[in-house]
């Protein structure tokens, strides 16, 4: 778990555009515990873990979650390459946080710019991340396609039906 949750970590950061530095200032954990269990020299305490997933507007759950093994697939090596299960659900997964991520940022957006609470850096900010959104969800997009593309052609191909020799 050490290294995927320094992974999720890293990731979550990088998505939201912030430095370790201004983790820090937002959860309370100083840089150096963030750096480190980035880098999965440190293991965080609940509480620790706690305050990044509130910065990082994440379930803890989410956190703790290991990721699907892959190897576990639908087809044999006669038949061609397997399609991962947690590909799909992956990537609806993905799309679902996506969306929910930008829903949010587009109310806050709208919520603060009507309270006249939004600094134009901070909306240029929010604007540029709602703009990755659509790049990445548009790349999920992709990649379903792809595996969509994948499965009509071993269906094609006879190697779901079953025939008595």
């Amino acid at each position: 778990m050490h290294g995927s949750l320094a992974r999720k970590l890293r990731v979550l950061r990088a998505e939201r555009g912030l430095s370790v530095r201004e983790v820090e200032a937002i959860s309370g954990v100083a840089k150096e515990t963030v750096s480190q269990i980035e880098r999965g020299e440190r293991h965080p305490l609940d509480r620790t873990l706690a305050k990044l997933a509130r910065v990082y507007d994440v379930p803890l759950d989410d956190l703790l979650e290991e990721p699907v093994q892959s190897g576990k697939g639908l087809a044999s090596p006669e038949t061609g390459p397997a399609i991962e299960v947690s590909d799909i659900e992956e990537l609806r997964q993905i799309a679902r946080d996506l969306k929910a991520e930008w829903t949010r940022i587009g109310v806050e957006i709208h919520d603060r710019a009507v309270a006249g609470d939004l600094p134009r850096e901070e909306h240029l900010r929010m604007d540029r991340r709602m703009v990755e959104i659509e790049g990445t969800i548009l790349a999920v997009r992709k990649r379903a396609q792809a595996l969509r593309e994948k499965l009509d052609k071993y269906e094609a191909e006879g190697v779901f039906e079953l025939t008595a020799s």
